[in-house]
Order: C-alpha cells, then sequence, then structure tokens
C-alpha cells in the first residue's frame, strides 16, 4: 500500500507543477456537458498523473476525471 500512496503522491506533485506553471494560461477551454468546463492544462495535468500510474503499474486499469476508463494494454495478458 505504501507503493501505490508514492506513486499517487509523485502524480499529484507533478500534476500540480503543471497546473501552477499554467496558472492564467488557458488558451482552450472545451465543454464536457452543458457547464462543464474542462481546458488543455486539466487533460496534461490528468495525462501527466496516467503516465506515472501506468509507468510503475501498467496491468492497472484507471478511470480519470476528463478521459474516462483506461484499460490496461492487452499485450500484458
Amino acid at each position: 500500500m505504501e507503493d501505490f500512496v508514492k506513486t499517487a503522491v509523485k502524480g499529484v506533485h507533478q500534476a500540480g507543477k503543471i497546473l501552477l506553471e499554467n496558472l492564467g494560461k488557458v488558451k482552450q477551454i472545451d465543454y464536457k456537458g452543458e457547464i462543464n468546463l474542462v481546458t488543455e492544462i486539466d487533460q496534461l495535468s490528468e495525462k501527466t498523473i496516467k503516465k506515472i500510474i501506468n509507468d510503475r503499474y501498467p496491468q492497472h486499469e484507471i478511470l480519470a476525471e476528463e478521459s474516462g476508463t483506461t484499460k490496461p494494454s492487452a499485450s500484458l495478458y
């Protein structure tokens, strides 16, 4: 369990850095729903977290806010 937490904290720190560095610099806003916004910065921070998790745990399925569910690679089975 401790390794899961370390991986999660690493992802949060890196994504947080992306969000802070890009504060006020949003260039594109898309809509996931009528009043549900998503920016390129949201997507980049999520992608960063997913990569960190996938690099450490490639067999895990990931459920993310912006992109939904990412299944593990079929080549792992």
